[in-house]
């Protein structure tokens, strides 16, 4: 409280006292249909974009004042004209609500050009790959939970603190893949990855070595999700997890900065207490999601499969220090509700039940552990998430959805899971057939060039598409979740490379993920 009035305080100072810094470095690239934008971060102002044809003008705005993010996507030019763009920062003062600028940035230019198919694959990519590197808490280097801004200044200052330790997790694998397709050097990637791992290990509050779901990336402390959840998270900590060993495998050379990355991902990971989160019934044992420091266990939510929870129990199994029984995976993975024999549009079904429920199932479990190599009876997972992917896109077709892809995410009554049936408000999430691409590339591209195309809702942002959309309600989300973002470049990568599979398939703990499970059909 007191840090959140001092930032207030500071603010305000800026806007009585002081010269507003101006924002520097400000770069174009081309996009599809678009120019991007980006700037080094002025931090805690908004600012104001404008365009014009001629370099000395005159300017029209374009953007002003609602958003704090370094970055703007112009999807609105439809011409090969030379545009000539210029940013400033702002700042509103909190009583009169009148705004302070700063000088103008420097000015660049751009027009429109036609992209290959692979330069559009790589703009994908690296628009989603920025979230990570870009939008990170500028302290801690955790990822930010949303860039949804919309409330007064100090509701906007607590979120630019709230981080997301799932996210996080994932970000890891969105280093490697910055790396590989040149966008950044592996050791500034190194140096981010420690930057992280230090803040998680000195700074964060854990219980029994998990995290909670969402951090406040300037101090570490826990901000509660809900009342009954402010402690621990066992499903975001396993994301982590999943992150922290694959940023064990990845930076694998003998130097000191990755020799500090190696011995401190394995220190975390270590720590991670799984043996507390369960609720030592030997009839109907599982892992319980979360742990509050005030009520304990009274949320009481069971991890049971099918859902996205697939890594938490592969990972407890495997703890060096802290494993569980391969019981717990029996009943609470694999329990009565798991699968439903059917033919699901003409293809032959034996997992979850109805259309197999959101696509984000596909994915977070799977941005390092490689589904072909993990089995369900006979089939693997792969196989059985590309049906399940192909059943949204005919399921798509049929009910004329404008794109395909149901997945939880904002939608225009606040946040929710959206599958197919009863759960389907007509709200299409990008990530969903974006992450699925190891699985459906064919299908994704579809979806890609269908969301590029669509002119009817401004539908893209700083960091590619934004969340959500629902074309019968005419509503487009406010901004990006880090959750939905952090899975695409990964999954992609895996896609093209198999870079983040191959690299945690060669971990002790994938290996013998396989050896307790004898996974091969």
């Amino acid at each position: 409280m007191i840090k959140q009035i001092y930032l207030t305080i500071l603010l305000s100072s800026a806007l009585l006292y002081a010269e507003m810094p101006t924002p520097k470095g400000l770069k174009l690239t081309n996009g599809p249909h678009c120019l991007d934008l980006s700037w080094h971060e002025v931090y805690l102002h908004y600012y104001q974009i404008q365009r014009s044809k001629n370099l000395n003008g005159p300017f029209t705005t374009l953007h002003s004042g609602t958003r704090m993010t370094n970055r703007f996507s112009d999807a609105t030019i439809k011409d090969s004209q030379l545009y000539y763009y210029r940013v400033r920062a702002l700042a509103k003062d909190i009583k009169s609500k009148k705004p302070t600028y700063s000088k103008w940035s420097n000015i660049v230019s751009g027009s429109l050009k036609e992209l290959t198919s692979e330069q559009v694959l790589d703009y994908t990519q690296r628009v989603n790959f920025e979230y990570s590197w870009s939008f990170a808490h500028p302290t801690s280097g955790l990822l930010r939970e949303s860039t949804q801004h919309k409330g007064n200044i100090g509701s906007t200052l607590a979120k630019w603190r709230r981080c997301t330790i799932g996210a996080t997790g994932m970000a890891f694998y969105n280093y490697a893949v910055g790396v590989k397709r040149n966008w950044i050097q592996r050791e500034q990637a190194a140096h981010r990855a420690l930057k992280v791992l230090k803040f998680l290990k000195n700074k964060c509050t854990r219980y029994q070595g998990a995290w909670s779901h969402w951090v406040d990336g300037m101090t570490g402390k826990t901000m509660p999700f809900s009342q009954y959840d402010d402690g621990a998270d066992i499903v975001e900590t396993a994301f982590l997890a999943s992150g922290l060993i694959f940023a064990r495998e990845y930076f694998d050379n003998d130097n000191p900065l990755e020799n500090e990355i190696r011995h401190i991902s394995q220190q975390l990971w270590e720590e991670i207490n799984w043996q507390f989160f369960t609720n030592k019934n030997t009839h109907n044992p599982s892992l319980i999601w979360h742990w509050s420091p005030n009520y304990g266990f009274k949320k009481n939510l069971f991890v049971r499969g099918p859902n996205e929870c697939h890594i938490v129990y592969l990972l407890a199994m495997v703890s060096p220090t802290y494993p569980i029984s391969k019981d717990y995976y029996d009943h609470s993975w694999l329990n009565k509700r798991f699968h439903k024999s059917r033919m699901l549009e003409g293809q032959s079904i034996n997992f979850s039940k109805d259309y197999g429920g959101p696509l984000f199932f596909a994915h977070y479990s799977y941005l390092g552990l490689n589904p072909h190599h993990i089995y369900f009876q006979k089939s693997s997972y792969f196989d059985i998430y590309k049906k399940l992917c192909q059943a949204q896109f005919e399921y798509a077709k049929k009910k004329q959805l404008h794109g395909w892809g149901l997945t939880a995410s904002k939608d225009p009554n606040g946040y929710a899971v959206h599958e197919p049936g009863k759960l389907d408000n007509q709200t299409i999430s990008p990530t969903a057939a974006l992450a699925s691409w190891p699985y459906v590339p064919e299908l994704s591209l579809k979806a890609l060039n269908t969301f590029l195309n669509k002119t009817n809702l401004p539908i893209r942002g700083e960091y590619g598409f934004y969340d959500a959309f629902n074309d019968p309600k005419e509503w487009v989300s406010d901004g990006h979740i880090s959750i939905d973002v952090a899975p695409i470049a990964p999954m992609i990568e895996n896609f093209r490379s198999q870079l983040c599979w191959d690299i945690f398939s060669q971990s002790p703990e994938a290996k013998k993920i396989n050896q307790i499970l004898r996974l091969t059909p």
